[in-house]
């Protein structure tokens, strides 16, 4: 019994759960057409949902012309013991709903589900939506209308928990002043779309490419 207090007091060091940092390959941003910025956010410990927890985000914050705006949150989280793919799913839905509340976004309907495998081999579950922008203050203008991604799974290399959220703006709408007559002009474009969500097989809604975002992660070196 001692020789395990003394393992499970080792793996509480700082250091010894300390996640690995999620993160896009290089070359597939370079590659994909959309100008993403990264940014390395510092690590929380027992932050998210008591997990040892570091993020990194990609945002693009165009002007009002397409490609539209998006971001991509990728948290690394690693602890004492493997999650299952329940609780992994439930971390995303979580994430999700955090991200769209931040971002003022109405989510609308049930969505699409599935699973993949991306570059690295790492095995995926994932969950897709819609909804509407309700407000100023986000990255989106309101009422534009954006897809949601909530992406999750465990790589035994790095044993790092991938917990991501994908927002992209797909459409937009203009419409003349009260005071003229004519209709409302929607324009969509999902460049920014695809390219955070999409893989060379379609895999989440037909989202086609070969430097999307999620499928290009590196979660071990």
């Amino acid at each position: 019994m001692a020789t395990v207090g003394l393992l499970v007091a080792a793996l509480l060091l700082p250091g010894c759960l300390d996640p690995y940092r999620v993160h896009v390959d290089e070359g597939a941003v370079a590659r994909g057409g959309v100008a993403w910025v990264r940014s390395d956010l510092g690590g929380q410990s027992g932050g998210f949902l008591g997990s040892n927890t570091v993020e990194t985000d990609y945002t693009f914050s165009p002007s009002s012309q397409p490609p539209y705006p998006g971001v991509l949150q990728l948290f690394g989280l690693r602890e004492s013991s493997r999650r299952s793919t329940t609780e992994l799913l439930a971390l995303a839905r979580t994430a999700v709903d955090n991200a769209t509340a931040a971002q003022h976004i109405e989510v609308e309907g049930k969505g699409t589900s599935g699973t993949r495998t991306l570059r690295n081999g790492l095995s995926t579950q994932w969950f897709a939506l819609e909804g509407t922008v309700a407000g100023n203050g986000g990255l989106f203008s309101a009422s534009t209308r954006v897809r949601i991604l909530g992406e999750a799974g465990y790589d035994g290399q790095s044993s790092t928990h991938l917990i991501a959220v994908g927002i992209a703006q797909v459409e937009s709408t203009t419409c003349p002043p009260v005071n003229i007559a004519g209709a409302c002009q929607i324009r969509s474009d999902m460049r920014t779309w695809t390219s955070l969500a999409g893989d060379t097989k379609g895999s989440v809604d037909g989202a086609v490419s070969q430097n999307g975002l999620l499928d290009n992660v590196v979660t071990h070196d």
